[in-house]
């Protein structure tokens, strides 16, 4: 056997392994909340979210509760962060978030509520202080750098 082939066969039996891991993500999240139907990034951008240095400032899914007001993003920790549907609003100019439309995008570090999207990192500065305080941490180092 080759390294060509041995390197083909781990890399199938990997992605068979990251498979049934997001299938299992997406069914411990799948109805853990009263919101609406979740809507999970697709495989291949989950398992890059989970296995990214950056995974525990990414989301993977997002589901609204229109009866609570509340925007429901899964995180790729595993936790779940509830942020109040009043927090997504537009400038003048900008789209109004549509909450029959949510979507997780770039690999987890956009919010969708239509055509209205927010970044992960302004909902995760606003609502994550252990964010705040790394992004500050961050700032603080990039400008002694500078």
């Amino acid at each position: 056997m080759t390294s060509r082939s041995v390197f083909q066969n781990t890399t199938k039996r990997f992605r068979a392994v990251v498979v049934a891991v997001v299938e299992v993500v997406r069914a411990l999240f799948r109805n853990s909340v009263g919101a609406g139907e979740a809507v999970f990034l697709p495989v291949e951008e989950m398992a890059e979210a989970l296995t990214s240095d950056y995974y525990e400032d990414l989301f993977i899914g997002v589901a609204v509760d229109v009866d609570d007001q509340t925007v429901v993003l899964y995180r790729a920790t595993g936790a779940l962060l509830l942020v109040p549907v009043s927090w997504f609003k537009g400038g003048p100019k900008s789209p109004k978030p549509d909450l029959s439309r949510p979507a997780v995008i770039d690999g987890g570090q956009t919010i969708c509520l239509g055509d209205f999207e927010a970044a992960a990192d302004a909902i995760l500065y606003e609502f994550d202080a252990n964010y705040r305080k790394r992004a500050r941490k961050n700032r603080i180092e990039k400008g002694k750098k500078g």
